[in-house]
């Protein structure tokens, strides 16, 4: 992540839900320097590894938030 410019800005802390009933159990945020950043870095080789090994092992919801 770090290859292409990602920093964590949370990673699995406390969670409070204030409005909603979305109960996730885990949040990581991770800032990247651009929406292509964030994609070349999800692609990558590096991230290959990680993200196979998760396959099946839970739920996933990922998204890329075009920040300000």
């Amino acid at each position: 992540m770090e290859r292409h410019g990602g920093r964590y800005l949370a990673r699995g802390g406390a969670l409070t839900v204030l409005e909603g009933n979305w109960e996730p159990e885990r949040v990581t945020i991770i800032e990247f320097p651009s929406t292509d950043a964030a994609r070349a870095w999800f692609e990558s080789e590096h991230y290959g590894p990680a993200r196979d090994a998760r396959q099946g092992a839970g739920s996933w919801q990922m998204v890329v938030v075009d920040g300000v």
